[in-house]
């Protein structure tokens, strides 16, 4: 018989041939790979505040806030009014809202002038939240000036703005008394700028020479002004 004939090897299968790739492809490959996103920036917060502060039938008291963490405090009041013999303690709580809000220190006081409602608590304020770097500003009128006017005997004003610098030196503060349109930088985006009266020469209102404050942030204005008469801020406007 005849050997049976063998199988053939079955033939194996042809490999799919691989498409070729296009070079526009491997462009947007590389393209993809490449791609950053752009970080997320979250703005810094703005921390400027002012803060008007509430006292006992007394004057102002106002905190001012910066983003670059500087603190103002214009005016400290705490006062015996004028003919009265009831006291009025606003020192207590000044330091309870400078503590509430966070302050340890004061960088800047600014006194509008030296009536006890305005400047009482002053030396108090200091001795808490001031040392040597911190700037006392103030408008240095010649006692004799002021004692001229006789209500001033009944406010004490010289004794008052006489406890107020003597503690801002006994802590080594830097005092200034500043020409009108001083103005002091804080940081690049706030400023403040002191204005007074060019009328010291016969004024018969102690309210008039006041410190006026403009505080500038980023190109707004807040005016502060102190104890002036109409009159006097027409002339600081002209």
């Amino acid at each position: 018989p005849e050997d049976p004939e063998e199988p053939e090897d079955p033939e194996e299968p042809e490999d799919p041939e691989e498409p070729e790739e296009d070079p526009e492809d491997d462009k947007e490959k590389e393209s993809e790979e490449i791609i950053i996103m752009p970080p997320i920036v979250t703005p810094k917060p703005v921390k400027t505040r002012i803060h008007f502060i509430l006292t006992v039938e007394c004057g102002d008291c106002i905190l001012i806030e910066t983003d670059s963490g500087k603190n103002i405090l214009i005016d400290g009041p705490d006062s015996r009014l004028i003919n009265s013999t009831t006291y009025k303690d606003s020192t207590t709580p000044i330091m309870k809202y400078l503590d509430k809000v966070g302050v340890t220190k004061l960088d800047y006081i600014i006194c509008s002038h030296f009536h006890s409602d305005h400047a009482g608590a002053l030396p108090s304020i200091m001795e808490k939240y001031c040392d040597r770097t911190s700037r006392f500003i103030y408008n240095n009128i010649i006692d004799r000036a002021i004692n001229n006017i006789s209500k001033e005997h009944g406010w004490k004003t010289v004794t008052y703005k006489t406890n107020a610098i003597n503690k801002a030196n006994s802590i080594g503060m830097i005092c200034d008394s500043p020409v009108s349109g001083t103005v002091y930088g804080i940081d690049d985006n706030t400023s403040f700028t002191i204005l007074k009266s060019s009328i010291e020469a016969g004024f018969n209102d102690y309210n008039d020479m006041s410190l006026v404050t403009i505080f500038n942030y980023k190109g707004i204005r807040t005016v502060l002004l102190g104890d002036i008469s109409p009159k006097v801020q027409d002339e600081l406007a002209s």
